[in-house]
């Protein structure tokens, strides 16, 4: 019962200013040491898995403060979707266990 807002069109010019931003990132996962928390729906059909993936396993985070969560049931837009309230209170969770650490 949620309403998902989006473009009639697709906006060419911040497509293809999100493409070079993408290798930028890509190129500097490395240089990432602070703690990482990722959540993935298995059921985006926009964004595939293994976006999430390559998050995870690039940045230079020690492997103790990644943490990868998987979504069974949401799709693209998780915020609004079945598993809301496991990405709130996990991102909670998270913040307040690596807190001492940032």
């Amino acid at each position: 019962n949620v309403t998902e807002h989006s473009y009639d069109r697709t906006p060419i010019a911040a497509a293809a200013s999100m493409l070079d931003l993408r290798r930028d990132v890509k190129k500097g996962l490395h240089l990432v040491t602070t703690p990482v928390q990722v959540f993935t729906s298995l059921n985006d059909h926009i964004v595939p898995v293994s976006s999430s993936e390559l998050i995870i396993n690039d940045v230079s985070t020690p492997l103790a403060h990644r943490e990868h969560i998987l979504l069974q049931q949401s799709y693209h837009v998780a915020t609004l979707d079945y598993e809301n309230e496991v990405i709130f209170d996990r991102s909670v969770q998270f913040v307040k266990s690596k807190s001492e650490i940032i």
